[in-house]
C-alpha cells in the first residue's frame, strides 16, 4: 500500500472517529481527539455534523477551526445568543451578521423565560460598543421600564424598542459627527 493510501485511510479513520463520537454524545473525547496530531478533515466533519443536528459537536469543531461564521450559525440553533454575538463578531462578516441577527427568536426565547435584563444586555452587545455606549441612560431606564411592563402585561413589543434604541444611537451617532 502506497503512502499516499495510507494518508487517505487515516484521514477517513480519523475523520470517522469523530463522527463515531460525536453520535454517542462523547463531547470530551472530541475535544481530546482534534487536540492530539491527526488528519481529520475538520472543516467536512463540521459540515456534515451540523447537517445532521449535531450542534454540540460540531460547535466544538467549529471553534478549535476557528470558523466563526458557521460557529455563530451553530451557537443560535443551541440557542446559546450571547456566544452566537461574539463569534459573528469575530467572523465581522454582513452575511454572517444578518443569519444570527433573527431578533425575534432571540426575543421570543428570552421573553417566555422572563430574562429581560439578559435581552438588554445582549442587544446591547449586538449593537457593538461604540454604539451601545451612545444610548442614553435614560433611554437605557426607559427601555427596562418598558420591560417591567411587559413581565406585567406581555403585549409591548421588545423589538420596537430596540429598534428605537438603534434609530437613536445611529441618529446621536450622526448628529455627533455633525456636530464635530
Amino acid at each position: 500500500m502506497s503512502s499516499l493510501d495510507m494518508e487517505v485511510k487515516e484521514h477517513k479513520v480519523d475523520s470517522e472517529l469523530i463522527y463515531a463520537y460525536a453520535n454517542i454524545d462523547r463531547l470530551s473525547d472530541i475535544e481530546e481527539f482534534i487536540l492530539m496530531a491527526n488528519v481529520a478533515n475538520l472543516q467536512n466533519i463540521g459540515d456534515r455534523l451540523y447537517d445532521e443536528a449535531l450542534y454540540k459537536a460540531t460547535k466544538i469543531i467549529y471553534a478549535f477551526i476557528s470558523h466563526w461564521a458557521k460557529a455563530a450559525v451553530t451557537l443560535v440553533k443551541l440557542k446559546q445568543f450571547q456566544g452566537a454575538v461574539d463569534a459573528a463578531r469575530k467572523a465581522n462578516s454582513a452575511k454572517t451578521w444578518k443569519e444570527v441577527d433573527d431578533l425575534e427568536e432571540v426575543s421570543e426565547y428570552y421573553q417566555h423565560r422572563g430574562c429581560f435584563n439578559e435581552l438588554i444586555s445582549l442587544m446591547e452587545s449586538g449593537l457593538g460598543l461604540e454604539r451601545a455606549n451612545m444610548v442614553p441612560d435614560i433611554l437605557r431606564k426607559l427601555v427596562k421600564d418598558e420591560l417591567a411592563l411587559v413581565q406585567q402585561r406581555d403585549f409591548i413589543n421588545i423589538l420596537d424598542i430596540f429598534e428605537e434604541i438603534r434609530f437613536v444611537a445611529i441618529a446621536e451617532n450622526d448628529y455627533l459627527e455633525f456636530k464635530d
